[in-house]
């Protein structure tokens, strides 16, 4: 009979610290839905036949490929609702995919105010919705959008949407985004030729910053790869010095592939 004590009390203990961790991770699992309601109320106004606890299932790229589709499709039917789930939001990467959702959707029919609030957001939710929100406004208006960079605090977003801009207008309008470049800032220590690298068959230029001599060397980039007969001809009328070699390394590689 003693023994049998001696063993119970150990169950007893076992048994209670059992109960106390399920009571815990209960109240863990209660305290975390507020904190799902907005995305699921998201999910519900976009796609209601879409289970939400099979949702939950979705992990990694997966998973914010689909969020950020929610913020576009609830955007383009109610912007004003889209923002204040989103603000309802805790910080974390659901939170940051659904507003680049937001943002991507927002810049088609209002850039400009897609791109003020871009302003307000979390840095890392900049740097990966910047793109998206800079080259739809320069599909419409790319003049607009430049002058709008110039207004941005400097820093990465900056970059990455003069970056934007540049590439993008390269495409439809190289003389015309040449022009702009060059009345760009020549920022001190910005005079270096850009890495190329290559990701997936596809070659890019890195390491781009705000300044003059980085824009032209994009926009040649770009250019060679529609026209390279034409960049090349207006590379080397520039006068001689670092921008023009720059330059002619930046569409000497589009030769090579």
């Amino acid at each position: 009979m003693k023994y049998l004590r001696l063993l119970f009390i150990p169950l007893v203990i076992l048994s209670f610290l059992a109960m106390f961790t399920i009571d815990k991770a209960l109240l863990s699992i209660e305290s975390a839905a507020p904190h799902d309601s907005a995305l699921r109320e998201a999910l519900s106004l976009t796609y209601p036949s879409q289970d939400w606890q099979g949702f939950q299932q979705l992990e990694g790229a997966g998973r914010w490929d689909a969020i950020e589709r929610i913020g576009e499709v609830l955007t383009a039917k109610d912007i004003a609702k889209s923002l204040a789930l989103a603000e309802q939001m805790e910080p974390g990467l659901d939170k940051k995919w659904f507003l680049v959702g937001i943002l991507s959707q927002w810049a088609e029919s209002e850039p400009q105010s897609a791109a003020n609030y871009l302003q307000a957001v979390s840095i890392e939710t900049q740097n990966s919705a910047v793109f998206k929100v800079f080259s739809k406004w320069v599909e419409s208006d790319p003049r607009t959008a430049a002058t709008y960079l110039q207004s941005m605090p400097s820093g990465s977003s900056q970059d990455l949407a003069m970056s934007t801009i540049a590439s993008k207008w390269a495409e439809s309008d190289p003389k015309g985004a040449i022009t702009w470049a060059q009345q760009l800032p020549e920022t001190t220590g910005y005079d270096y030729a850009l890495p190329i690298i290559g990701v997936a068959g596809h070659t890019n230029l890195v390491d781009i910053h705000y300044s003059r001599n980085h824009a032209l060397q994009l926009i040649a980039f770009r250019w060679a790869e529609a026209d390279f007969q034409a960049a090349t001809a207006w590379a080397k009328q520039l006068p001689g010095g670092k921008l023009r070699d720059n330059v002619l390394r930046a569409i000497a590689f589009q030769s090579e592939n």
